[in-house]
């Protein structure tokens, strides 16, 4: 009975070890994730008297690579899990998958199983679409298995008898649709009273990549509170539309005159028909000027003073 099945494969560079595995995606259940499971044929002469580690690389990426100048990276390495493949261990601690078997009788001797455990709280593959412009690795969170020969698992790694396999950690949607995602944000404002609440609503809790979904906002401006109320009350009178705004009149230390008065201060009876004149606006700073006398008024002024001076020369 012939059994058919999928894998991956890739090939160091110098072509001394060569892996295999079964899918390249696995799905973050919470709780836990998938093992990473798989095979790797290697050449035992080449590494004879040494190792070979199986590890898996968390890559966060936050800045583009064309901007990485004088030794300065934009991006940080995560060693989630890491066992040693060959030699092989004297007693495994898990049991091998019907794809490793197939693939382990198929290959031969020269091929070792490996078995790579992801911790849960790993964060899940995110790329960031880059722009037209960008060149280098896009920013995100990348995954990858990477397999070398060495003394140890902090030794530094050749290129040329190292693979690195991209892989991706992902979630699934949950079956049953949960609550309508919903947030709310109040804004102050330090000139005006009062705030500004924005509500903002999904329609469905899982979205579907390339698909739109709509949503809505609702806003509601909150009232004033009391003690502010009452202040903008007292600074801000009401007035009248078209109304002008009342100015503070200064009192001016003078009186008008008019005719009779200057002839009720000189012992004179005011002429008939003398109509009181008013005292003209002075502002600050100009002279005091008379009031003017109207023709009777002169007339009669000069008669008194002609009779004085008769009386006198008598």
């Amino acid at each position: 009975m012939v059994y058919n099945f999928k894998v991956f494969k890739k090939c160091a560079p110098n072509g001394k070890l060569t892996l295999y595995v079964a899918k390249r995606d696995f799905v973050d259940h919470i709780t836990t994730v998938e093992p990473i499971d798989g095979v790797v044929l290697l050449d035992e002469e080449y590494v004879r008297g040494r190792k070979v580690f199986g590890q898996v690389v968390c890559t966060f990426r936050y800045g583009r690579e064309e901007d990485e100048v004088m030794g300065l990276n934009f991006y940080k390495e995560l060693f989630l899990a890491s066992e040693q493949i060959y030699p092989p261990p004297e007693k495994r601690s898990y049991e091998l998958s019907r794809t490793q078997e197939r693939l382990m009788k198929k290959l031969g001797e020269t091929a070792h199983p490996f078995h790579l455990t992801v911790p849960a709280g790993a964060p899940g593959s995110v790329t960031l679409q880059p722009g037209l412009e960008d060149e280098g690795e896009p920013c995100g969170v990348h995954y990858y298995i990477k397999l070398f020969v060495g003394d140890s698992e902090i030794d530094r790694s050749h290129r040329r008898s190292t693979i690195a396999l991209g892989i991706r950690k992902v979630q699934y949607a949950p079956s049953k649709p949960g609550p309508q995602p919903c947030t709310v944000v109040r804004k102050d404002f330090v000139l005006s009273p009062g705030q500004l609440e924005l509500e903002l609503t999904l329609d469905k809790q899982a979205a579907v990549h390339a698909r739109r979904d709509g949503g809505r906002e609702h806003e509601r401006p909150q009232p004033q509170q009391q003690g502010r109320e009452e202040d903008q009350s007292e600074r801000r009178p009401e007035r009248r539309r078209g109304a002008l705004p009342e100015r503070p009149v200064q009192e001016r230390g003078r009186q008008h005159r008019d005719p009779g008065r200057v002839s009720a201060a000189a012992g004179l009876q005011p002429a008939e028909g003398a109509a009181p004149v008013a005292d003209a606006g002075l502002q600050q700073g100009q002279a005091r000027r008379r009031p003017r006398r109207t023709a009777e008024a002169r007339r009669h002024h000069a008669r008194l003073h002609h009779s004085a001076a008769g009386a006198g020369a008598a």
